[in-house]
């Protein structure tokens, strides 16, 4: 732990951003007999993106840059001009937070309509895969309308008339991506995080292509290739990056595979004794693989030098 602590002195915190709110705002929802009001019911973070190895951090709105995570549940804590201060960064939302956007006179800025309403037995179509992904619609996913030609659409719900048929009739966009005119980028993702079947390996992809879309490209963090239920925590060096990686399954994990936007120079890990020791990986066309294994809730500490 001395040694990690060390490191930590020139290390910051990396990752996707869910923002947080201000003492004031936060002080107005405050009741000491309802504490939990002031917690953020859904949060992108503990519901997909640790689950997905990719990393985050928690900050408030001018602390730093990156794609800024939003539920519907946290908009009760920002006001109109922290909401357009948001819309000016690259910003994902789910189905409630651009729900909620929309009643509030955001929904130029979301290049989408949004209205309630509710389908049957509906799937996901990925429309770069042709990937039908599950979609247990319980009536809180909001219909997306593209509102501009630059409203890109990356997947399309559709109402099947009965369990798994093969054909299904279109009801709006499922995942799209926009350039507002405030600057900002805002990919909104239909499916609110409280709706079951959030977790899918074919989702995960999905939402890889969405961050990346977001990002202009690949992401500047680390993110851990695997559909197996994963944690990654990420900071940044002045040569690199730290990178813990756990396994959240009841199974081992025989090698961990990264994802990478630049090549290493250099890979090593901590050991329990408080040393960084070099360890071999395997170049891929993405990243690397590390041919180490992880016990169920094991963690493993990486330094990555580029």
């Amino acid at each position: 732990y001395a040694v990690l602590r060390e490191t930590m002195r020139s290390a910051r915190p990396t990752g996707l951003v869910t923002p947080l709110p201000s003492p004031a705002s936060y002080r107005k929802l405050w009741h000491p007999l309802r504490p939990w009001e002031c917690f953020y019911a859904a949060d992108w973070q503990c519901l997909v993106t640790n689950h997905y190895g990719i990393p985050g951090r928690y900050a408030e709105l001018g602390e730093g840059d990156g794609i800024f995570l939003v539920s519907g549940d946290m908009l009760r804590f920002f006001s109109d001009a922290e909401v357009a201060a948001l819309l000016e960064k690259r910003l994902l939302l789910d189905g409630s937070a651009a729900l909620a956007l929309a009643e509030r006179g955001f929904e130029t800025d979301l290049g989408v309509g949004v209205v309630a309403g509710f389908f049957r037995c509906g799937c996901e179509l990925d429309l770069a895969t042709g990937a039908r992904l599950p979609f247990m619609n319980d009536g809180s996913a909001p219909l997306l309308t593209p509102l501009s030609e630059r409203t890109l659409t990356l997947s399309q719900l559709q109402e099947l008339p009965y369990h798994c048929a093969q054909q299904g009739t279109p009801v709006g966009s499922g995942v799209t991506v926009f350039d507002n005119s405030r600057g900002g980028r805002v990919a909104v993702w239909s499916q609110p995080l409280t709706m079951p079947m959030l977790l899918h390996p074919l989702r995960r992809r999905l939402l890889i292509r969405t961050l990346e879309r977001l990002n202009g490209g690949r992401l500047e963090q680390v993110a851990v290739e695997s559909d197996q239920d994963v944690l990654a925590l990420s900071a940044g060096l002045p040569a690199g990056e730290l990178l813990l990686v756990c396994n959240l399954n009841f199974d081992c994990l025989k090698e961990i595979e990264l994802r990478l936007k630049a090549p290493v120079r250099r890979l090593e890990r901590l050991t329990g004794a408080g040393e960084w020791c070099e360890t071999a990986c395997e170049p891929l066309p993405d990243g690397i693989r590390i041919p180490h294994s992880l016990y169920p809730y094991e963690n493993i500490i990486l330094k990555i030098s580029r």
